[in-house]
């Protein structure tokens, strides 16, 4: 893979390499569940709810629900299944209302289509691929034009439907760049480990370690939680940030 050769001396020098802040490490010490992607915990509600499209918190804080059917009548079976994941803290009110939303994909179509395209990260041209909660949506990102040009020839031999993919062209983030030999990823990669840091997403309550990978251009980060109903939030937050959920692996306590 061509993003790989670009620092494989780095990589060499600085296998165990992270970044942390005071009294973290890289991977989390303890009894933890094996490493898993947000798009676990979506699977683990499609396996109660095969329908299910995608869950996030609202700009209000509500919790929002994909569904291919989004019958109001279906509210409170929606509930039980996102408790029986991520637990009752995940309301932070006592209504436990969500508010239902036509979905056109389930989270099984995606994570299939999702599957078929991962072969395109082995391209430089490819930054990240990830399945985003908030659209009902993937998203390929690719740092140009031309590249840009090209993903939907990937999907029309895939059988993907263009529809159902969000191609984004990625600028090089403010302040980087300064070395142009240096890839687009790299500097990325650079500029969210940056605004995690800015943000103290490890002061949310319920976070423990965040770790930066350097040797992992593919998922560069690991964040350790002590309870699954931080998953829709740190979802947000990393969201907000303008960061991928792809770029993470979450370490549960056991």
């Amino acid at each position: 893979m061509a993003r790989w050769k670009l620092q494989c001396l780095v990589v060499l020098i600085l296998a165990s390499a992270v970044w942390t802040h005071p009294g973290y490490g890289g991977a989390p010490r303890g009894t933890y569940t094996r490493p898993v992607g947000f798009a676990d915990y979506w699977a683990r509600v499609a396996e109660r709810v095969p329908d299910f499209g995608g869950a996030f918190v609202g700009p209000e804080g509500r919790i929002h629900v994909y569904l291919a059917d989004p019958d109001p009548a279906r509210e409170a079976a929606i509930v039980h299944a996102l408790v029986s994941i991520f637990g009752e803290e995940m309301f932070t009110n006592d209504t436990r209302e969500v508010t239902l939303l036509q979905g056109e994909y389930t989270v099984a179509d995606l994570l299939h289509m999702k599957a078929k395209l991962d072969y395109l990260l082995d391209s430089e041209d490819v930054l990240y691929l990830d399945l985003d909660e908030t659209k009902n949506r993937l998203v390929v990102a690719v740092e140009d034009q031309e590249a840009a040009q090209m993903v939907p020839l990937h999907l029309n031999v895939h059988g993907v439907p263009v529809e159902a993919v969000h191609i984004q062209i990625i600028s090089r983030p403010v302040g980087f760049g300064l070395h142009p030999e240096e890839h687009l990823l790299q500097d990325l990669i650079s500029s969210w480990q940056q605004k995690m840091q800015s943000a103290r997403l490890h002061d949310l309550p319920g976070v423990g370690t965040v770790a930066y990978i350097w040797h992992d251009w593919v998922v560069p980060f690991r964040i350790e939680l002590t309870r699954p109903s931080l998953v829709p939030v740190l979802a947000h937050e990393l969201r907000a940030l303008g960061i991928p959920l792809s770029a993470v692996l979450l370490y549960e306590r056991e």
